[in-house]
């Protein structure tokens, strides 16, 4: 008779381990087993260069720094599975006259003729108090940005005490599926030329004292089946805007605690099934 020998043999644990980064120009693949990624000061992705962050990846910002993409990012998480941005400590991020417990920009100003994408991704404890910083830019100069199914929640944007929007767009970005809610800010900052920019299904509510959504100058963008609720001002047109609002649910906005507040400044926007 045989003897059978059985070796048992025990499934591998895939322990993750923290990657530090100081800072400085960043490429390459971010993947769980990296995870998280603690980051010590600003970080590029240069012009021609890609980074990709996995599904689950945990991207912690060690003080008030931000990430600049000036190349491509492809940042795709999943339902289950968010790639999530953050910083290591809130202690102080109430005090909206600092930047304590914040991390700063997400700033997508992409040069190459490539798409990125940010999908599924979980952003929080974001802002500053600081003219010369946008919180999410995103800026399709040369190639596309596609935005959507992200949260993006518990950010402050001010500058000496006014709010800024949360995420300013311009050029070739779509704005789509994502909910952007409890924010000292807005919601959605247009630039002038806003060219091929499409804003879409996305959940903006309960954002303080700001504006909703501040469109500036030519703006020619798309923006269909939004929900916005529980703002401050909803709508703030400013020069040139004559692009179409269509098939979105508002409910629930009041300025100083009256009514829903429109500004139209030298401006002819189209509402229609609002």
């Amino acid at each position: 008779m045989k003897k059978i020998i059985l070796i048992l043999a025990f499934l591998p644990f895939l322990a993750t381990a923290q990657t530090h980064i100081s800072g400085g120009s960043v490429s390459g693949i971010w993947s769980i087993y990296g995870s998280p990624f603690l980051i010590d000061g600003d970080i590029t992705v240069d012009s021609g260069k890609t980074l990709i962050i996995k599904p689950g990846v945990r991207v912690e910002f060690q003080g008030h720094y931000g990430l600049y993409v000036l190349g491509t990012i492809k940042a795709i998480g999943t339902p289950d599975s968010m790639i999530t941005f953050t910083i290591n400590d809130t202690t102080g991020f109430s005090d909206t006259d600092t930047t304590l417990g914040a991390w700063k920009d997400f700033d997508v100003t992409t040069y190459n003729q490539d798409t990125s994408f940010i999908k599924f991704v979980k952003f929080s404890y974001f802002g500053k108090n600081d003219f010369y910083h946008y919180g999410f830019l995103l800026r399709g100069n040369n190639g596309n940005i596609v935005f959507s199914n992200n949260i993006v929640e518990n950010g402050f944007l001010t500058y000496g005490g006014d709010p800024f929007s949360t995420i300013y767009a311009s050029k070739n970005t779509l704005i789509c599926n994502n909910i952007i809610m409890n924010n000292k800010s807005g919601g959605i900052m247009l630039f002038s030329g806003d060219t091929g920019v499409y804003i879409c299904n996305n959940i903006i509510c309960n954002n303080d004292y700001a504006f909703t959504m501040y469109y500036y100058e030519t703006s020619t963008a798309k923006i269909y089946n939004n929900t916005i609720c529980n703002n401050d001002i909803v709508f703030y047109f400013h020069e040139n805007c004559t692009f179409t609002i269509s098939n979105s649910i508002i409910y629930n906005n009041t300025y100083n605690g009256g009514y829903t507040r429109i500004n139209c400044l030298e401006s002819d926007p189209v509402f229609y099934n609002l």
